[in-house]
């Protein structure tokens, strides 16, 4: 069964663009495998909400991954000095 995990946190004003440009820089690396598909979002709200969504091609892909590395995603909002909220969601059903 997929995986998804969520990381959320406030970026602030001043670090908003350089979050964006490092998380796009994610691509230039190599990517595992397991990793089907990544979105970075932005709140409307204009609240610095920011949310990294990863879909992992399995649990024990993820767990692998977690036991090899900090996860990119948790380190992209510690390297700001943010503390992400970390959620872990199987994937039950999808609409195209």
């Amino acid at each position: 069964m997929k995986i998804m995990t969520i990381v959320k946190g406030q970026v602030p004003v001043e670090r908003r663009a350089s979050f964006e440009v490092a998380y796009r820089s994610i691509r230039e690396n190599s990517l595992p495998p397991e990793l089907k598909m990544s979105f970075l979002t932005r709140g409307t709200d204009d609240s610095g909400t920011y949310v990294i969504e990863t879909v992992w091609s399995s649990q024990d892909a993820l767990d692998a991954m977690r036991a090899s590395t900090k996860p990119r995603a948790i380190a992209l909002f510690e390297e700001i000095g943010v503390s992400p909220k970390v959620e872990i969601h199987e994937i039950v059903g999808s609409v195209p």
